[in-house]
């Protein structure tokens, strides 16, 4: 079966871009079309084509068992370390579990690209690890009151100069037991730049803000280098399902004898 591409996607309806999005890793190619190309140029920079993470070093990763955590979090994080395997069998990412944003940008898998399609007022981003999509609308001032709340919440973007600031609220909350919670409260700031390297060429540079005050006593930091993906390179199918973790979880807590 031939997914559709990027490209194809957005001249769909809204409900066709939506199940495309999921999909579109099998078959997504560097190109877009002249009049988009032409749409994104117009903006201060140009964010288009396939990308991979520069450095792993580069990477800032909000969170994690080691948190500057509230009081509550603190209680709930010390008792899901000392029943459950943090980084061994309960490591969720093994388990397919998407931890969405600001996690999704903070990825240090040097195998999974991810493609961005820009054009003036939207920006869309596919990354092949975990067939995750995020959706940032540029030039919009307000959030909408009406949208529920999802694993990537709702974004919105503006430019300073030739800055992309991307503003992300409406996170889904996940609760404990998690190494990596997050409250209703969530919100991301990003601020993205480009520069180009002699070595390496064209360089994202992503840094961010990360502020849930009920889970963390103080914002957490997230950075990220992504550099263009060599030609031929393209953003294929993870093939992860939710219901991976829940089985395990379910699993984990009658072994441990935990309601």
């Amino acid at each position: 079966m031939k997914f559709q591409t990027i490209a194809q996607a957005l001249a769909c309806t809204t409900v066709a871009l939506a199940s495309s999005l999921v999909f579109a890793q099998t078959a997504a190619p560097r190109a877009v079309g002249p009049a988009t190309q032409a749409a994104a140029e117009r903006a201060p920079v140009n964010f288009n084509g396939v990308w991979e993470m520069l450095d792993a070093k580069a990477v800032t990763r909000p969170g994690g068992p080691k948190a500057p955590y509230t009081e509550k979090y603190a209680k709930e994080m010390a008792h899901f370390t000392k029943h459950f395997d943090v980084n061994g069998v309960d490591d969720r990412i093994k388990l397919c579990d998407d931890r969405g944003m600001p996690w999704v940008m903070s990825s240090r898998a040097r195998t999974y690209p991810h493609e961005i399609y820009q054009n003036e007022d939207r920006m869309f981003m596919l990354f092949e690890g975990m067939d995750t999509e995020r959706n940032v609308h540029i030039g919009q001032t307000a959030f909408p009151t009406d949208d529920g709340a999802s694993v990537q919440g709702y974004s919105i973007g503006r430019w300073e100069g030739k800055t992309l600031v991307i503003e992300t609220r409406k996170l889904m909350p996940r609760p404990m037991p998690d190494p990596f919670p997050r409250s209703a409260k969530a919100r991301v700031i990003e601020r993205w730049t480009m520069e180009t390297l002699p070595e390496v060429g064209d360089v994202i540079n992503v840094e961010g803000v990360y502020e849930d005050p009920e889970v963390y006593t103080e914002p957490q930091k997230l950075t990220q280098k992504w550099k263009r993906a060599q030609p031929g390179v393209r953003v294929l199918s993870y093939n992860c399902p939710q219901a991976l973790w829940d089985n395990h979880l379910a699993k984990r807590k009658k072994e441990l004898g935990l309601p």
